[in-house]
C-alpha cells in the first residue's frame, strides 16, 4: 500500500459512514487489503489496478459513491475516522498478505 495521507484516511471513512457499525473494521481491512494488492500491481504492471486503483486507500475507494464529508461534530463520522486509524495501525504492524479478498 502506497504511503497514507491524510485524505486517504477522510476518504475511508466517508466510506465507512455508509457501512453499520459492526461492519466497519473488516470493511476497511478489505479496502487496505486492495489497496496493497493494488499497489503490488502497479509496482509489476506499471499501470493501476482495474478496479483498486495505484495502491492508495483514496483510489481503493474511488469506485465507491462516498457521502458528503461531515464535520468533526458527526459522532459517527469520528468513529469512523478511528476505526480506519485503528486499522491502519494493525495493518502496519501485521505481515502482507499474498492476496487481497474479493
Amino acid at each position: 500500500m502506497r504511503d497514507v495521507l491524510p485524505g486517504d484516511v477522510v476518504s475511508v471513512a466517508r466510506l465507512l459512514l455508509a457501512v453499520s457499525g459492526e461492519e466497519r473494521a473488516q470493511c476497511c481491512r478489505r479496502i487496505m487489503l486492495q489497496a496493497e494488492a493494488a499497489h503490488q500491481y502497479f509496482n509489476r504492471f506499471g499501470k493501476s489496478h482495474p478496479m483498486w486503483g495505484n495502491g492508495s486507500l483514496c483510489s481503493a475507494v474511488a469506485r465507491f459513491h462516498l457521502p458528503p464529508e461531515p464535520s468533526f461534530s458527526d459522532r459517527e463520522y469520528r468513529r469512523c475516522h478511528l476505526v480506519v486509524l485503528n486499522e491502519l495501525e494493525g495493518h502496519c504492524l501485521s505481515p502482507k498478505p499474498s492476496r487481497a479478498p474479493e
